[in-house]
């Protein structure tokens, strides 16, 4: 959902009667599947909790009931293989499979992100590192004739012998340089390697810029969605539940998350035809996120 508003317009759509009445939170709940208390907060409260919320949107999918703006692409994942096992990041436990994402995909997210787009640059990462991808000439090559910018971050591992084929594609790319190589020697080396990668790209199509979670003096690592367990407005405060973004995995499954790992939150599929109009919603992670601008994240 993207407002409480917009959720109480559609929980009064499904409520409504041929006669004009509305049904009773009793009724409703049934409608719904969902606990009659957490309907009845909803009507005469205003309470949005995730169990409301799953509830109308999986109603509204159901039943064909528009209840937001279509989905937009936050970033999409070029491959979920990763160089680094870093030991703050769950990546090393991901059950999901790994792959790379096909040039048939691709077109489908690129196809979707021209109409409309999560972000003013298409962010190629999630979980793994895009310079792995071993078609990446030719997927980035992709995404500039779309005349699409990049963005992506990148542990740097690989950002020497990729260099080349970086500077020889023909748009704008972002990469934010990732701490992970240098969680064990500090700041003060992460900032040096910076500053020479920013020297050796000046004057190109490339901008080498800092990590948010790096200070002068420390590096900054949240838990994922192993936080601290509290309800929260979800639809309020998350960026994706609000503005119905995701992320889409290299193998075009649509993710409510940025930091689902597992895939657990995919609710669609790029090829699906209905991709366009699917909601994200919110999932168990929602409780334990702990990301910068929704929940604040633990030094």
């Amino acid at each position: 959902m993207s407002s409480p508003a917009e959720a109480l317009a559609t929980l009064n759509r499904i409520r409504q009667c041929p006669d004009g009445s509305l049904l009773s939170p009793e009724e409703t709940a049934v409608r719904l599947g969902t606990p009659v208390e957490v309907v009845r907060a909803a009507i005469e409260k205003g309470r949005w909790g995730w169990q409301i919320q799953l509830g109308l949107l999986e109603y509204s999918h159901r039943h064909g009931i528009a209840t937001h703006e279509s989905f937009a692409i936050h970033n999409i994942e070029l491959t979920n293989y990763c160089n680094l096992q870093c030991s703050y990041c769950p990546h090393h436990r991901m059950a999901r499979p790994k792959g790379h994402m096909s040039a048939e995909i691709l077109a489908k997210c690129l196809e979707h992100y021209v109409r409309r787009p999560g972000l003013p640059r298409l962010v190629i990462h999630h979980f793994g590192e895009p310079l792995l991808h071993p078609e990446l000439e030719a997927r980035l090559t992709q995404i500039a004739q779309a005349g699409v910018d990049i963005q992506m971050s990148s542990n740097g591992l690989l950002l020497q012998k990729k260099l080349p084929i970086l500077l020889a594609i023909p748009c704008r790319i972002f990469i934010t340089l990732s701490v992970h190589q240098w969680a064990d020697q500090g700041p003060e080396a992460y900032f040096k390697a910076l500053t020479d990668w920013q020297a050796q790209v000046a004057g190109s199509n490339l901008t080498i810029t800092q990590a948010f979670n790096v200070s002068q003096t420390q590096f900054h690592f949240h838990a994922w969605t192993g936080g601290r367990e509290t309800e929260w407005d979800y639809a309020s405060h998350c960026d994706f539940l609000r503005n119905n973004m995701g992320s889409v995995l290299w193998n075009g499954d649509m993710a409510s998350c940025c930091l689902d790992c597992d895939g657990e939150s995919v609710f669609a599929n790029m090829t699906d035809v209905t991709a366009a109009n699917a909601s994200t919603r919110p999932w168990r992670g929602c409780r334990g996120c702990d990301i910068p601008g929704h929940r604040g994240y633990r030094e």
